[in-house]
């Protein structure tokens, strides 16, 4: 048998190039199962929580207005008063949940802020955050 003299360099090199298009193939691949499985678990996530607007609803809303702490429900207020005055209340009426409401021209007292966070979770409330 005759060989050609450098045949041999071309079939590695198009075996190298072979393999480096599977292997970005393969990757490619495997980058577009987990996308489509993120979007599959997403889809099912949002399934899951369709009922967020619903405990929003259901909520007590605590924010400042006028330097003073306001608790508010369906858009009546419950309660306006100092922050010693919020943290009993919290601490009597243990609300389920509670949106703590930010506006973002105002300056928010963040040591208060967390000391309502705290009373909440105490009382085995959920919180949420909104910002205005």
């Amino acid at each position: 048998m005759k060989f050609r003299q450098g045949g041999g360099k071309v079939s590695v090199a198009f075996i190298d190039v072979f393999f480096n298009l599977m292997f970005l193939f393969l990757i490619l691949a495997i980058i577009h199962n987990s996308s489509n499985e993120a979007t599959e678990l997403d889809a099912k996530d949002r399934e899951k929580n369709t009922g967020n607007m619903q405990i929003l609803d259901d909520s007590y809303y605590i924010g400042l207005k006028n330097n003073k702490w306001v608790v508010s429900k369906d858009n009546r207020e419950v309660l306006i008063s100092d922050f010693e005055e919020i943290i009993k209340w919290i601490k009597q009426n243990k609300p389920t949940s509670v949106v703590i409401l930010a506006d973002s021209k105002k300056r928010i007292r963040m040591n208060q802020v967390f000391k309502i966070i705290e009373a909440i979770q105490n009382s085995g409330g959920n919180i949420y955050y909104a910002f205005q």
